[in-house]
């Protein structure tokens, strides 16, 4: 049978969060208060946007264990400092001689979303920002790249919609990083417009992303990045694929179970949960990833397949 290459990870945008450093947040000029806190974007109709999609992720964010309560501050802008990044949450660097503690006006923490997200995906991006602003102290010892798997987690809890395209990307991204993609069943092209009540001829099409590996860390150097580190890395792929390791992760420990190990590294006097208790839980090799293979095809289901032939159909 006849095997075509799919490319599914050349436009993909990235949501690189999780505490960078700015000196001053950016000030749009309408705003939008919340019962805990403020949106403010350029445009008013896009403040009250932002502000219900806010209002629908919420409960969910705070469901999770440890998590703080505070006022939440949240600016929609036309550009973040890198541009694969659509939402970032920052922290205060070095504030002004003159500025409050923490006011509206001078946040010592907050998000950012870039106002060109896409629509479709945008409950999916606030979400997962708001997982990184309200974890609480505890989540403090979970590796980076993990902390970003659970964000993705939550995210796809939220929106279950964007979900099955955020595992499609993330399995993709792993599969070409391991083993350069992975085999998918597609409609053959000349039936794609066959009857309703006809079933199409399926035949494998090679599925892969575009990743520089020479990026790539090792497993175990991908547990020891902070956010710094994770920004260092410039190929949008490979950050693609770091994304793909921490949601693996935290989609098969889930969130009670990396709440444990927080606690339990916390008790013991570590800075980080260790690698080896992450792979542990999450029942995977940690020094071979060609035996993640199972696990990654595991990502994939009904809606993750309907993923792969809408993106195919875009591409006949």
């Amino acid at each position: 049978m006849r095997a075509r290459t799919l490319g599914l990870l050349a436009a993909q945008t990235l949501v690189l969060s999780a505490l960078g450093c700015r000196a001053v947040p950016s000030h749009p000029r309408w705003e939008h208060r919340l019962d805990h806190g403020v949106v403010r974007a350029e445009d008013p109709a896009q403040a009250d946007e932002v502000a219900a999609l806010v209002r629908a992720a919420l409960p969910s964010v705070q469901a999770l264990p440890g998590t703080h309560r505070r006022p939440l501050v949240l600016h929609v802008v036309e550009q973040l400092p890198n541009e694969l990044m659509d939402g970032a949450t920052f922290h205060i660097v070095d504030l002004p001689d003159d500025a409050g503690n923490g006011s509206d006006t001078y946040p010592l923490e907050w998000i950012e979303i870039c106002a060109d997200a896409l629509p479709r995906r945008r409950l999916s991006l606030i979400a997962h920002e708001l997982t990184h602003f309200y974890l609480g102290e505890v989540w403090g010892v979970l590796p980076q790249v993990v902390e970003e798997g659970l964000a993705q987690l939550v995210s796809t809890q939220v929106d279950p919609r964007y979900g099955a395209e955020i595992r499609v990307e993330n399995a993709v991204a792993l599969a070409t990083a391991i083993s350069g993609g992975l085999t998918v069943e597609m409609p053959r092209p000349a039936e794609a417009s066959a009857p309703a009540d006809g079933e199409p001829e399926l035949v494998p099409w090679w599925v892969s992303g575009e990743v520089d590996t020479s990026q790539l860390p090792t497993a175990r150097e991908a547990l020891a990045l902070d956010a710094n580190g994770m920004w260092t890395i410039e190929d949008a792929g490979s950050q693609r694929v770091l994304y793909g390791l921490g949601y693996l992760l935290a989609s098969r420990i889930g969130v009670d179970g990396l709440y444990a190990l927080c606690q339990r590294a916390r008790a013991e006097g570590l800075e980080r949960v260790p690698a080896e208790w992450l792979f542990e839980a999450a029942e995977l090799d940690l020094e071979d990833p060609l035996l993640w293979k199972p696990a990654i095809r595991g990502l994939l289901g009904e809606q993750e397949h309907l993923v792969f032939v809408r993106r195919f159909d875009r591409r006949r």
